[in-house]
């Protein structure tokens, strides 16, 4: 739990805003078998001059989180490359399955 408290706190210092939706999908399991899943979308906005370092560590404690919640079946995350600019700042998806 100190972990998790901890990376929000992080995030808290370093973000600007934050989007999160959450739903219901339909994956294949490692059996091929059709099971249903809770997707949570997050996407981020770095406060200006958010170093690179500081944007890592946050990507980083991100993916740690699988380490510590156990219903955590993967972590997804990647950087904006949307040519038509209508992202509004929003720099960084991660995608929790």
């Amino acid at each position: 739990m100190k972990r998790l408290v901890s990376v929000f706190v992080l995030f808290g210092l370093l973000t600007l805003g934050c989007i999160s939706v959450k739903g219901n999908v339909n994956v294949k399991d490692e059996a091929g078998t059709s099971v249903s899943v809770l997707r949570h979308v997050v996407l981020f906005k770095f406060k200006p001059g958010t170093s690179d370092a500081d944007i890592q560590k946050v990507q980083q404690a991100f993916h740690d989180l699988k380490k510590g919640i156990d219903s955590v079946r993967g972590i997804e995350s990647g950087k904006d490359i949307s040519a038509e600019n209508l992202q509004q700042g929003f720099t960084h998806c991660f995608i929790v399955t």
